[in-house]
């Protein structure tokens, strides 16, 4: 829904990705936001069937690397994660996922179609999880470089998690607040959110 409602506020922009966790690989997602304007980058949660009969794990096991790259993973004590740099390798190819038994739309449609990127890191620092990232998108993925690209894409991440990080305990603790009535509790949110993100502007420059 949040989605569906950024559509009409940016109606106009000639194009607009919405970069999604796993928590949006959701087919309902999948299948209604994209548009000629709107694309989607969704991290993958499930491992779905596709038209083709085999699963999404599957299809990319037989997928042939088609180049790697390299990113500045960053550092999160909550997440014991050190601060690195991730060789990566890539795989991609086109796609199309059936609709689940337990859709919750009836006029969804009966399949739909993507692309998907797989990012795997190599050389993994000892007592580090590795970067095993499969990602759907809309967009174009028709070399390396456009894999590459929705990769990076994805990692910016990296930065909404800082900039609620900056909004919580470790910043300015908004969710201690004792505003009560939730038109102000909304004033605030949006405050310390422009805030955070000054600040994020700010380390980042």
């Amino acid at each position: 829904s949040t989605a569906e409602e950024s559509k009409k506020f940016l109606s106009k922009a000639s194009c607009v990705t919405f970069l999604g966790d796993r928590e949006s690989d959701i087919y309902e997602f999948l299948d209604r936001v994209p548009s000629k304007n709107n694309h989607i980058l969704t991290r993958v949660s499930h491992d779905r069937w596709l038209v083709s009969g085999v699963k999404l794990s599957e299809y990319l096991d037989k997928q042939k690397e088609i180049g790697s790259m390299y990113i500045e993973v960053k550092g999160d004590n909550r997440k014991n994660r050190k601060k690195r740099t991730a060789k990566l390798i890539l795989k991609s190819g086109d796609i199309e996922i059936k609709r689940p038994i337990k859709c919750t739309d009836k006029y969804a449609t009966s399949s739909v179609k993507l692309r998907v990127v797989e990012a795997v890191e190599v050389g993994c620092p000892e007592g580090q999880t590795p970067i095993h990232w499969k990602l759907y998108t809309t967009h174009e993925v028709n070399d390396s470089n456009a894999a590459k690209q929705i990769v990076l894409w994805y990692s910016q991440r990296w930065n909404v998690e800082q900039v609620f990080r900056t909004m919580k305990r470790q910043g300015i603790n908004v969710e201690a607040s004792q505003v009560e009535s939730a038109e102000g509790l909304m004033k605030l949110a949006i405050l310390a959110l422009c805030a955070s993100i000054k600040i994020m502007q700010l380390v980042s420059s």
